[in-house]
């Protein structure tokens, strides 16, 4: 029996959450932690969403749960000061470089604590862990930084001694060209036929791991 438990548009924060609450109630035999590239760097803090931070080499969120709708323009005040050149320069020293380089550097950071607290839990219940990666579902190709990201993910997992699963070696396996390939592939997702070749490359991964 197979449970879902994704969520649209969100980051490894909220997929970290979405196990701990709501995963380990059914008591697992495998968990996938499925992983789209774009999900590293989608930790961005947000007035209504938790915030994850690093102190002392140990995750802290705080924000947790974050505030309703109602709660937000209940308590808010204008600022008795404002200026849109401090935010400016403040932002731009926050992110220099680039916001998405910071945000994947950080997110790698982040998940590392992430994958350490799963795979320690998963050894504790006997559950199987595996990482599936999506590096990209589009024509447009995976950035220089992705790719980086890319790499580091597959030699944190390999430290960590945590099988995974790429989607672009499942589609090379089963010949599959997503570039152009209307049939498996949309502007920036799989279509369900992409998306069935890639749950057959998880289950053959599976099989060959002998856990199924």
């Amino acid at each position: 029996e197979s449970l879902n438990f994704g969520i649209e548009g969100t980051g490894i924060d909220n997929m970290y959450l979405r196990w701990k609450y709501d995963v380990l109630d059914y008591k697992p035999d495998v968990v996938l932690y499925t992983i789209y590239i774009q999900d590293i760097y989608r930790i961005r803090p947000c007035i209504n969403k938790p915030r994850f931070r690093i102190v002392d080499n140990k995750l802290e969120i705080t924000n947790f749960p974050p505030p309703t709708p109602e709660e937000i323009y209940r308590t808010y005040r204008l600022p008795t000061f404002e200026s849109f050149l401090i935010k400016h320069l403040v932002y731009n020293i926050q992110y220099f470089g680039g916001v998405n380089n910071k945000m994947y550097d950080e997110g790698l950071k982040v998940l590392s604590l992430i994958l350490d607290e799963i795979k320690a839990r998963s050894e504790q219940d006997s559950t199987y862990l595996m990482v599936p990666i999506i590096r990209r579902g589009n024509d447009v190709e995976s950035s220089e930084k992705e790719l980086q990201v890319l790499e580091a993910l597959k030699a944190m997992l390999d430290e960590k001694g945590i099988p995974y699963v790429d989607s672009d070696l499942i589609f090379k396996r089963e010949g599959y060209e997503l570039t152009g390939n209307d049939e498996f592939n949309t502007f920036d997702h799989f279509r369900p036929e992409g998306y069935a070749a890639f749950a057959q490359g998880i289950k053959n991964k599976l099989e060959e791991d002998g856990v199924i």
